[in-house]
């Protein structure tokens, strides 16, 4: 799943991700949410920053789960402090936009075959 506010951005990395991954994507924490309630995704892309709120509040949330997804956090505006707080609260990886869709893909078959 890949939570990011930026349509274009979205769009590029669902394209990108297609031909090795199922992706889904919501918009926002609520979108999130919503769709969290229905399916359970293996990994979630995290964007920090989304129209309604941080996306770290999510992170919390997710300890509800009986299987934690893998969570990668994705940032424009990384922060030394974003990075330890993501890392805190459970996030596996920490990337800074734009992304190496190459490296992501690698990031991500690792983290799946652990």
């Amino acid at each position: 799943m890949l939570v990011d506010d930026e349509l274009n951005f979205s769009e590029s990395l669902q394209v990108a991700m297609e031909d090795e991954f199922a992706v889904s994507v919501a918009s926002s924490l609520k979108s999130a949410r919503e769709a969290l309630k229905m399916t359970s995704p293996s990994v979630i892309l995290l964007d920090l920053r989304l129209p309604d709120g941080e996306g770290i509040e999510l992170l919390d949330e997710l300890k509800k789960f009986s299987k934690l997804p893998i969570v990668i956090v994705m940032t424009a505006h990384s922060t030394s402090e974003s990075y330890k707080k993501a890392l805190s609260k459970g996030a596996v990886d920490y990337l800074v936009k734009p992304l190496d869709i190459a490296k992501l893909k690698m990031k991500l078959r690792k983290y799946l075959a652990m």
